[in-house]
């Protein structure tokens, strides 16, 4: 196993995939888990919390690299961290559409897909059956008509959705969405841990 500290940023940038199995449970955070992240987020976007904030950990087995340049990754833990991570990227992208289409551009096709690649290796999180079609259909919207409305992953869309128009701030202060965009990607430390399999024949991991 090989364990390193990482950044939301160096995570997802690339031509990568985390693909969560199907042996996995479905999307399961609720208020209280999404809650619970958006005040540590707000700590940090008011310096309250100085530096970085350990968000925990994230384990998965690398896959074979596919025909088509995408870097898989099995997600064995840290799914449900993973997954409200980049809704919230989504949450922020459909807000900033509004605002700032240049910056919603850059959080769409640096973070939350795999820009030119087709079908399912567009996604850079692909979850597990159960939940697939609803974030598909997140990351993909071009309206807010064109998400599913079912399930938990979408119910922490909402959730995400509503405090960007209502961030729980001071009433004479605005959310700087470049400054909340920099502290979610490089502010949140993740350690990330790589499970490396041996062949039995050769001294090379596989």
């Amino acid at each position: 196993m090989k364990a390193s500290e990482t950044t939301l940023r160096n995570l997802l940038e690339g031509s990568k995939q985390f693909q969560i199995p199907l042996f996995q449970r479905p999307y399961s955070w609720k208020k209280e888990n999404w809650e619970t992240l958006w005040q540590d987020l707000m700590s940090l976007y008011n310096d309250e919390v100085k530096g970085s904030y350990f968000l925990g950990p994230i384990v998965t087995q690398a896959g074979k690299g596919t025909a088509d340049g995408i870097s898989p990754f099995i997600v064995i833990d840290g799914q449900q961290r993973l997954s409200t991570l980049t809704i919230i990227l989504a949450a922020l992208r459909n807000y900033l559409k509004k605002t700032d289409r240049d910056m919603a551009q850059e959080v769409e096709e640096l973070y939350l897909i795999n820009k030119f690649k087709k079908n399912d290796d567009i996604y850079k999180v692909l979850p597990t059956q159960e939940d697939r079609e609803v974030y598909k259909s997140i990351i993909q919207s071009k309206q807010p008509k064109d998400i599913k409305k079912e399930g938990q992953i979408y119910e922490a869309y909402k959730f995400f959705e509503t405090k960007f128009k209502k961030p729980d701030l001071d009433d004479d202060i605005s959310l700087d969405y470049m400054k909340f965009k920099t502290i979610l990607l490089e502010s949140l430390v993740l350690v990330v841990l790589r499970l490396i399999l041996w062949s039995i024949n050769s001294k090379m991991p596989v």
